[in-house]
């Protein structure tokens, strides 16, 4: 059972962020650049944006780090479970790996004849310790990327409905589904990892309260 959520601390600075990019900010920013949000990170078939480079250096540090010097392997690896998607089995050979190599290290510093059952058991994350607040930080231009993918399915699905057939149920749920995925991975997923609450109510009131300002955004638009 996940821990009962601390209606005080129901949404962080991100969350603000996110609801404020999605008002005014994206707006001014493309007024500014003269190019749409989706166009930022969509450099070609072979090729990435500055920012896209950016905001994957920044999620894979938040990856590969960790803040919590307390938590489980176990523990870490499921934080990463959204972020890491398909490749989290792969992930986890590597880290059971780096972890078997510093227990080696540790046998080899003790005196020759250990054995290995008196070598201690390495049950944490090998990565290095980053404070947290620089953690959240290193993950936010990808959870604005996720919101380009957001307003891209939300608009798709406002075309498909526009010119609705028979099939307009599926037409419509396709990218409303796609619309909620991109949310969950790209910023539920690296805003676990990170170390955000992992109480699914708190997380639907955050899903609510930027999918409202999307909202309150796409209906200004049309005044």
């Amino acid at each position: 059972m996940p821990p009962a959520p601390d209606w005080r601390r129901l949404f962080e600075i991100e969350d603000l962020l996110l609801v404020l990019w999605t008002l005014v900010l994206e707006r001014v920013a493309t007024a500014l650049l003269g190019v749409s949000h989706l166009s930022w990170w969509e450099a070609g078939a072979d090729s990435l944006t500055p920012l896209a480079t950016v905001a994957l250096s920044g999620v894979l540090a938040a990856a590969i780090t960790e803040s919590d010097p307390s938590p489980s392997l176990d523990e870490a690896l499921l934080r990463r479970v959204l972020l890491w998607g398909p490749l989290l089995p792969l992930a986890s050979i590597v880290v059971v790996l780096a972890n078997f190599a510093r227990r080696a290290y540790k046998k080899a510093a003790m005196p020759a004849g250990t054995s290995w059952a008196e070598v201690p058991e390495v049950d944490d994350w090998p990565g290095p310790l980053v404070p947290r607040a620089m953690r959240r930080l290193a993950v936010v231009p990808y959870a604005l990327a996720g919101d380009a993918l957001v307003r891209y399915f939300v608009a798709d699905a406002e075309a498909r409905l526009a010119f609705a057939d028979r099939h307009w149920f599926t037409d419509v749920t396709v990218p409303l589904v796609s619309a909620f995925a991109a949310y969950l991975f790209f910023v539920v997923g690296p805003r676990l990892t990170v170390g955000a609450t992992t109480n699914p109510l708190v997380w639907l009131a955050r899903f609510a309260g930027y999918f409202t300002a999307l909202g309150l955004a796409r209906w200004s638009l049309l005044l």
